[in-house]
């Protein structure tokens, strides 16, 4: 059985069952602090929800295995069975460590016919554009809006499509109200459904590049996807974090995996990826009028395959021939660690 540490944020959420289906094995959502119907034999936690995760892992004396989606902030990586870092996270390798190529949102073990296909046949429909809101790494303003609706228009005229707007659970009310407001004037449609339902009608979409989530869900959907960049937040920790990757990349490192410093991410770097691979492409004045661009390469999307092959792998590892629990060395890493933290802070 797995025990999925709920964070109550649906993408992560959606990630962590995604992996649990995979592994067809049962699995239960519980809250955080509390404990499972039966004992698991792996625990699942994304982000933040790794504190109550060490503490169900302790609560069970450490049997099950402890797999933590995104960074672990502040927690060394050997306290971890197997960490799944996401794309646009920057995280050091590891033994124990994964980095995935896309965010589970949408991934299956079953092969996606649009995504091996370069010769898969266009979808009719409309141009989308998907307005998602702020984060602490992305800012979105009015400005941000009234550029990336005009290259839309671009889109869509060229491609000879309506154009609809739909916004996200994101969408700050100030901002849904103004693109309401911009959409009424021109005549465009906002579309007031589940994305699910707006993507059957859609032949190509554009998103803001503020969400992981919804954008693997775009990319595994095989509509061709088109990246509207919104300004990066330039802050305190943005800079910190840049002048230490380099100027002390290795002592960097290290320090992430002891636990000592949170790490960061970049997702400019995940962005040049996708779109140097061909997989996206990023809207602008030059791209907007080759509006029937699509992307023609197969894409390998084998994250989820890559995931439950080395977690079985963990599982039979986990038990010796007699059915007897393996030993495991947290106790004097636990002792370190604790006491490096009472250093630091």
């Amino acid at each position: 059985m797995i025990a999925i540490i709920d964070t109550e944020r649906e993408g992560e959420r959606t990630q962590c069952e995604a992996l649990a289906r995979a592994l067809a094995m049962p699995f239960e959502v519980i809250a955080p602090w509390t404990t499972p119907s039966a004992t698991p034999d792996i625990i699942l936690s994304f982000g933040k929800a790794l504190k109550p995760g060490l503490a169900l892992h302790r609560r069970f004396e450490r049997k099950p295995l402890l797999i933590q989606l995104g960074r672990p902030r502040l927690y060394p990586t050997s306290r971890l069975d197997l960490v799944i870092i996401m794309p646009q996270d920057d995280y050091p390798e590891a033994d124990n460590v994964l980095h995935l190529k896309l965010p589970l949102n949408g991934a299956s073990l079953q092969p996606n016919p649009r995504l091996k296909s370069a010769t898969r046949p266009a979808q009719k429909g409309k141009t989308t554009l998907i307005l998602s809101g702020k984060t602490a790494h992305h800012a979105l303003g009015r400005r941000e809006c009234d550029e990336m609706l005009r290259l839309a228009k671009i889109v869509a005229h060229h491609a000879g499509e309506a154009l609809q707007v739909i916004f996200s659970c994101r969408t700050p009310p100030d901002i849904a109200t103004y693109m309401q407001d911009q959409c009424r004037r021109d005549g465009i449609t906002i579309a007031r459904r589940r994305v699910r339902d707006v993507l059957a009608e859609s032949a190509r979409v554009i998103v803001t590049a503020d969400s992981a989530s919804l954008l693997a869900d775009l990319i595994r959907s095989g509509l061709p996807t088109w990246l509207y960049p919104l300004p990066v937040r330039r802050t305190l920790n943005h800079f910190l974090k840049t002048t230490s990757c380099a100027l002390f990349p290795r002592w960097r490192r290290n320090l992430i995996k002891k636990g000592l410093i949170a790490g960061g991410t970049d997702f400019a770097r995940w962005h040049r990826s996708l779109t140097q691979s061909g997989i996206v492409r990023v809207l602008n004045e030059a791209t907007a009028k080759d509006a029937l661009w699509e992307n023609t390469r197969p894409f390998a999307d084998d994250d989820l395959e890559i995931c439950v092959d080395r977690i079985r792998t963990l599982l039979a590892q986990r038990f010796t021939r007699d059915g007897q629990q393996a030993e495991t060395p947290f106790h004097a890493e636990e002792a370190e660690f604790e006491r490096l933290r009472e250093v630091v802070y």
